[in-house]
């Protein structure tokens, strides 16, 4: 028997020759002891012995209990098993002993295979095959191999049954995995087996061949997989298959087709098919030769048959599509698997060839129940191969979309929540063809909710972050956005919740370059994450412009403009209005700010082509918009980005990129061009555009931009020398692309975005206009109204033009209407009258046009404002241009400034003031007063400009007395205002010349021809006989009072004025309503001028001595009424002009030739002493008058203060002078101390007002004993003292001073102590050492004169 630890057979290995034995060495342990023999000879005796002693037989059923041929078979693995391990660890040392003696090694291999056929053990089949294997690879000898496999195939062909030729299949299949020049030697012995098969069909002798397609046909399905894994193998090496000829192919073919057919095993179907993530079986071996899928797919196949074959090929069902449908039908998903890559690799071939089999075998439907399947790997390629399948018409035709929508939307959510993004990419690609490739004529979505599946699963697609699956996300949003997709009712929010997850994905993406988006484009795996940025930015704006044009489809069908069944609440949110709104949101506020970033790294024309389309879509969807969306875009310099765009990539070679002429891309952004433009021409808001349009010349300048802009691919930098190109007769377009030119630079230069610098642009527009005017062209209307407003707006920076080209461009524009040439802007008012020429032609039309387009109202409104203090003197302020603009608006500003820069626009004014309409001669005199209200009162020449002017205008009304009434003449009350303006900006230092006089003349004799009635033109009549006589000097005033007093006429007027009962409030002194036609003035203003007129020619007719030819008859009591009993509704004004008028009378002691007071009651009783010293006036007229005066200033309103206490000095000097017990009496009495009280507020500001200094002063100078050092005058000091004298207002400062001089001339009220005397003369002297100012002011309503504040009244 054999050894335990040696490879000997004791029975035998005396027997053998010692070359055949060798000792392996020590054992695993390491010790000493030596290891174990190996012989050869024994090993070979082993495998051959088939006799057993009746002893060892014996022997061998009393250890075992086994039969002896079964201890055999254990002697031979375990002999076998040994073998293996010895050539496992000592390698060589089997190789050594075989190669002694070659029919040794040849004997042992041979005695190795006929062990494949006598043995039935199959471990010991197993140990022997290996050890033939290791053989293999340790000899590496040829001739061995070639041995070996032709005693192999004669083994095969010799055996009676197919079922022991199995181990030499398993055998062969083993030598084409472990050593691959077998395969090349296979095909050969399979070329010469076919190529001899007719020779020997009648031999008893099998050929491989025969073997290997009888191996097909066997029922045993373990020998059929063993035939089809050698197939695999072989078929498996490029240069064994090529050798083969085609007939051996279709046979195999034939054969493989019914072994799937038929076969029900896994491991067959495996070796057939091959695993899903593995080596490829049979079948995808025999798939990648187009030749073999064609005979596999042929659909005479099932009918063929073939005299060497058996008849099961000529059995029903051998169809591949029907086999490979009954493996999707299994449980197995390994064999789904192979069964669906099998597919793939047919339909890869030709989708259209192969695709219908597939399709009519309802392949699809079996695909759509396996793409919910939990393994990525099977769904991987399911959606291969349903991709595949979308490319064949009929796959669509038989609804097998429709029937899978619902699967392949719940898969393609499943697939997007896991982490495989190939999965995720296909699946989307798979819904992506699926809504593209769906006929229109069949309904995809059946209902609402379908269509939000599938809008949510793009969605959840869109915000996956790796940007392939993103970008594949957004083809399947744009495949969704059709028409015949849409369901009933439409899920418009749906739809906007697609587009806003796709614009928004779009804020994130990586800044690309040029080249790398250009590479996006036309790569189909790009590489960078820029790159893929890139692509994906392209196709979501493929998606938004796909959305905007399924939008514009939707407006023309009347049923999807509002959906039927939205609830009642809700109305706007599933509409086509809503979505259009949305869509334009989208635009502005992801869209836009994405694009124009990125447009600073370069982009590709095929992203800007679509963003300009984008951008022209919502002029369409959106046009009530439009107007602020592109006065936004225009705002933004979108004119400089789109030309510049245009003329990098539409110029042909470019500067500054490598492009070509790309017409698609020079399409979009002229056509985007043209609808900004025209829109921003046809909008209404004028302020906003400045080229108004009429339709005519709206149509016209569509005409131009459409010749014109397509051909403009000039740099900006080129303009101007392309303006002053003269076309020749060949180039009829040059005209077009000039006129074009113009239009865009006057929108991009009103929205504040200048294409080219001012000198150039305005050399360039003059020299076009008089490349016209000499070629005699006709240029639209809107083309000459834009060159007018570039030359206005480019002069301020230009020099002046001579009279030649002012004469050409007057001649130029003269082609149109003069009013359509009008553009409400300052600039081309400035331009027009800075030369003469263009002033005397455009002036007069411009004005007017401009006039009739000032707001309602004109002026500012509101509540007026306090009024100042009536004693400064200090000038007002000149007001800021800010401030002129928020009192005035803008447009009067703007026509403010040009008055100021031309005194020809002012006399032009003044001309549509006397000729114009009702209306514009108003708002002519609104302009006129604010712009004399702004200007400094000693400017002489606005005065000397516009008096002659009114003198000439007032002589021509004078004339017009015999046609007309002046109460028809609705321009005299504008003139006769606008000369009250003129008299009260004036100065009182200006001596009054004969025009002055001529005018006071002429307003005195209009006035008397007046009824009291006319109070719209008697009133401004007597507010400037008022202005002219406060404000004549003193050399003019006798003259000036003593033409007034000589015109009897006048003072009957007066005098029924007067007798005019006080009504509502009245209106501001020389008011100004915005309204010409309604009356300016109530009866209480006409009453208001006459008492400060009256006032007036009381003081002078006093000063002067003047003679009286007629007086006027007064009663106190109308007066004296008004103050004790006055209403809420009693204008300050007319109080003030009260309070004036009483002032005058009892500075005169109530006595003036002018006055005839009426008879009083009490002449006719016994008067006291000191009642007959107080007439006319009486001891109770005077009570209720200083009642009254107390009352208003206790009522503390600037304009009243000043007057009551101007009143209240003239009382108290009237009293002293005719009673003074009574003087002292009332500046004494107790109500004194509670005024003072009032009227010492807190704060430095209360302690120093006039009013308050001024009442001091009265109470100290009549020896009043309510006034005491401590507190009223101290704090008065204290506070003076912490002011800085220069910070003083002009009438604070002059009474200030007059209460110290008073305080220095009482005794009463002298400062108690030394200090406090030195702190009131020092404050005296700074006073006395502060600057007068530069110009002092008259009080028109109060009569104060500058005089000295150093010295007293």
């Amino acid at each position: 028997m054999m050894a335990d630890a040696e490879l000997l057979y004791d029975k035998t290995h005396y027997r053998h020759d010692q070359r055949w034995a060798v000792r392996l060495g020590s054992d695993r342990l390491g010790s000493a002891r030596l290891g174990p023999v190996l012989c050869v000879a024994c090993v070979i005796e082993i495998l051959e012995d088939s006799e057993v002693s009746v002893r060892e037989r014996e022997r061998e059923r009393e250890r075992t209990g086994q039969l002896p041929h079964k201890t055999a078979v254990l002697r031979k693995r375990h002999a076998l098993c040994c073998l293996r391990r010895v050539t496992e660890h000592f390698p060589s040392v089997t190789a050594q002993l075989l190669l002694q003696d070659q029919r040794v090694c040849l004997h042992f291999t041979g005695t190795l295979l006929g062990m494949l056929h006598t043995v039935e053990d199959t471990a010991t089949l197993e140990q022997a095959i290996q050890v033939l294997l290791q053989l293999v690879l340790e000899l590496k000898n040829d001739e061995f191999l070639q041995y070996l496999l032709k005693e192999n195939e004669r083994q095969l062909c010799s055996q009676a049954s197919l079922r022991s030729c199995l181990p030499s299949f398993i055998l062969l299949g083993r030598l084409l995995d472990t050593v691959p020049t077998v395969a090349e030697m296979l095909s050969e012995m399979l070329v010469a087996h076919h190529g001899s098969l007719l020779e020997h069909v009648c031999e008893d002798k099998w050929s491989l061949l025969e073997r290997v397609c009888a191996g097909l046909l066997f029922p045993d399905e373990a020998l059929k997989g063993a035939v089809v894994y050698v197939l695999c193998r072989l078929w498996s090496c490029p240069p064994a298959v090529a050798r083969l000829p085609p007939p051996l192919t279709h046979r195999l073919c034939r054969l493989l087709l019914s072994t799937l057919s038929h076969g029900h095993s896994a491991q067959l179907l495996l070796n057939c098919l091959g695993e899903g993530g593995g080596e490829l079986g049979f079948l995808r071996q025999l798939l990648r030769c187009s030749e073999a899928v064609s005979v596999l797919m042929s659909p005479e196949l099932c009918a063929e048959s073939d005299h060497d074959c058996s008849t099961e090929l000529t059995l029903p069902g051998c169809s591949l599509p029907l086999a490979l449908k009954k493996l999707l039908l299994s449980g197995d998903e390994s064999l789904q698997m192979a069964s669906s890559q099998c597919m793939v690799a047919i339909l890869q071939h030709s989708p259209s060839q192969y695709g219908t089999q597939l399709i009519q075998a309802d392949i699809p439907e079996f695909l759509f129940e396996r793409v919910c399947c939990a393994s990525e790997m099977l769904l991987c390629s399911v959606y291969s191969c349903l991709l595949l399948l979308t490319q064949e018409t009929l796959f669509f035709t038989k609804c097998h979309a429709v029937y899978g929508l619902e699967s392949l939307v719940r898969s393609v959510k499943e697939a997007l929540r896991r982490s495989n993004q190939e999965v995720q990419r296909q699946g989307l690609q798979l819904l992506t063809e699926v809504l593209h490739r769906q006929p229109v004529g069949i309904q995809l979505f059946s209902s609402a909710s379908g269509f939000r599946e599938v809008a949510e699963a793009v969605q959840l697609g869109l915000s996956i972050p790796c940007l392939q699956v993103a970008t594949q996300a957004a083809c399947a949003a744009s495949a969704l956005l059709r028409l015949n997709h849409l369901s009933s009712p439409v899920q418009y929010r749906a739809l906007q919740g697609v587009l806003e997850a796709a614009m928004d994905r779009c804020k994130d993406l990586p800044l690309v370059t040029a080249g790398a988006q250009r590479r996006a484009v036309s790569e189909a795996e790009p590489s960078s994450q820029a790159s893929r940025g890139g692509r994906f930015l392209l196709q979501a704006l493929v998606t938004l412009h796909t959305a905007c044009r399924l939008a514009a489809q939707c407006a023309s069908e009347p049923g999807l403009q509002d959906n039927a069944f939205t609830a009642p609440d809700r109305p706007g949110e599933e509409s086509l209005a809503s979505f259009s709104l949305g869509l334009l949101h989208i635009c502005d506020s992801v869209c836009i700010p994405t694009v124009t970033k990125l447009c600073e790294r370069g982009l590709s024309p095929a992203v800007l082509q679509v963003f300009y389309a984008i951008l022209s879509c919502q002029y369409t969807l959106t046009p009530s918009m439009m107007p602020q969306f592109s006065t936004k875009l225009a705002s933004s310099c979108f004119y400089r980005l789109t030309l510049e765009l245009k003329s990098a990539f539409c110029a042909g070679e470019s500067v500054l990129v490598d492009t070509v002429w790309n017409p698609l891309l020079n399409a979009t952004c002229s056509e985007f061009l043209q609808r900004m433009s025209l829109c921003l021409l046809d909008t209404l808001d004028t302020c906003v555009c400045v080229c108004v349009c009429v339709s005519a010349d709206l149509a016209d300048v569509c005409s131009v931009l459409r010749a014109g802009v397509p051909g403009l691919s000039a740099r900006l930098s080129e303009w101007p020398a392309l303006l002053g190109e003269e076309p020749t007769p060949g180039q009829g377009g040059l005209r077009a692309t000039q006129y074009s030119l113009i239009t865009l630079l006057c929108l991009s230069h009103q929205h504040h975005d200048r294409l080219v610098p001012g000198p150039a642009l305005f050399q360039a527009v003059v020299s076009l206009l008089c490349s016209v005017q000499e070629q005699g062209d006709r240029p639209p209307t809107g083309v000459l109204r834009a060159a007018l407003y570039l030359l206005a707006v480019s002069q301020d920076r230009s020099p002046h033009l001579d009279r030649a080209p002012v004469h050409r461009v007057c001649q130029a524009l003269s082609v149109s209407p003069i009013v359509s040439l009008f553009s409400p802007h300052p600039a081309v008012l400035h331009f027009l009258f800075l030369y003469p020429e263009l002033s005397d032609r455009f002036g007069l039309p411009f004005l007017e046009c401009w006039l009739a387009r000032l707001p309602e109202p004109a002026t500012r409104t509101g509540p007026p404002k306090a009024e100042p203090d009536p004693t400064e003197t200090k000038p007002p302020r000149q007001p800021e241009p800010q401030q002129q603009q928020q009192q005035h608006g803008p447009r009067v500003t703007a026509l403010l400034s040009v008055l100021d820069s031309s005194p020809t626009a002012v006399l032009t004014v003044l001309g549509v003031l006397c000729t114009g309409e009702a209306q514009l001669a108003h708002n002519a005199l609104l302009v006129l007063r604010a712009y004399l209200q702004g200007h400094d009162r000693c400017n002489p020449v606005t005065s000397d400009l516009l008096r002659p002017q009114l003198l000439q205008i007032l002589q021509r009304f004078a004339i017009e007395k015999e046609t007309q009434s002046l109460g028809a003449l609705s321009a005299l009350p504008l003139v006769l205002q606008l000369l009250c303006v003129v008299q009260s900006s004036g100065s009182a230092e200006r001596e009054m010349d004969d025009t002055d006089f001529r005018l006071l003349y002429h307003v005195a004799n209009l006035a008397v021809r007046l009824k009291p009635s006319h109070s719209e033109a008697l009133q401004p009549a007597l507010n400037y006989l008022y202005c002219s006589l406060a404000l004549s000097p003193e050399p003019c005033a006798n003259r000036a009072v003593s033409m007034l007093l000589c015109n009897t006429a006048l003072m009957l007027l007066l005098q029924a004025v007067l007798e005019l009962p006080p009504a509502a409030r009245p209106c501001p002194l020389a008011p100004l309503s915005s309204h010409p036609p309604a009356p300016l003035c109530s009866p209480s203003t006409q009453l208001c001028c006459a008492w400060l007129l009256l006032a007036s020619l009381l003081k002078l007719q006093r000063r002067h001595s003047a003679q009286v030819h007629r007086s006027i008859s007064l009663s106190l009591d109308k007066p004296l009424h008004l103050l004790s009993f006055r209403k809420q509704q009693t204008d300050n004004l007319l109080l003030a002009s009260c309070l004036r008028l009483l002032h005058t009378l009892l500075d005169q002691d109530l006595r003036s030739p002018l006055l005839s007071p009426p008879p009083s009651p009490s002449a006719q009783r016994v008067l006291g002493r000191t009642e007959a010293a107080l007439l006319p006036l009486g001891s109770h007229r005077g009570r209720r008058l200083l009642t009254a005066l107390h009352g208003l200033l206790l009522q503390r309103q600037e304009l009243l203060l000043g007057a009551a206490v101007s009143c209240l000095a003239s009382l108290l000097g009237f009293l002293h002078r005719k009673s003074p017990p009574t003087a002292l009496h009332t500046v004494s009495q107790p109500w004194t101390r509670f005024l003072l009280y009032t009227l010492q507020s807190p704060g430095d500001d209360s302690l120093l007002h006039p009013a308050l200094l001024t009442l001091l002063t009265l109470l100290v100078r009549y020896g009043s004993r309510t006034v005491v050092w401590e507190p009223d005058l101290a704090q008065v000091l204290q506070a003076a003292e912490r002011r800085d004298v220069r910070e003083l207002g002009e009438g604070t400062a002059r009474a200030l001073t007059v209460l110290l001089v008073q305080l220095q001339s009482s005794g009463a009220h002298q400062p108690p102590s030394v200090k406090e005397r030195q702190a009131a003369q020092s404050l005296q002297e700074r006073l006395q050492s502060r600057p007068l100012p530069e110009t002092q002011h008259w009080s028109l309503l109060h009569g104060t004169e500058p005089r000295d504040p150093r010295g007293l009244r």
